[in-house]
């Protein structure tokens, strides 16, 4: 390749990841399309292929009621869902969850 350093530093510019951290999508509505669980250096975590106001995106759905929430979802066969992802502040720890 002629222009190896230049690829290579286009690459280290590159944002790190164009997926959504879950932050990003608190307070939205959303549908899940589908969503998988994936093994991080933290434990297991979601990745959702997500619909946000006529966009696909791919968006981090962590939390573990979330994770729960999904894992039930998943396993019913209900995906593609609409839900909104919200903080429970009534709830210790202020979890996320999915609510429809």
């Amino acid at each position: 390749m002629d222009n190896l350093d230049e690829f290579l530093s286009d690459a280290a510019a590159s944002p790190q990841s164009d997926t959504l951290k879950t932050d990003a999508i608190v307070g939205k509505t959303f549908s899940i399309l589908d969503a998988r669980s994936v093994e991080t250096q933290f434990g297991t975590s979601w990745v959702g292929t997500i619909d946000l106001d006529g966009t696909v995106v791919e968006a981090r759905l962590n939390g573990a009621v979330v994770g729960r929430q999904l894992t039930k979802l998943s396993d019913e066969g209900l995906l593609p869902v609409t839900v909104k992802m919200i903080r429970d502040e009534e709830e210790y720890g202020n979890p996320f969850k999915l609510v429809a």
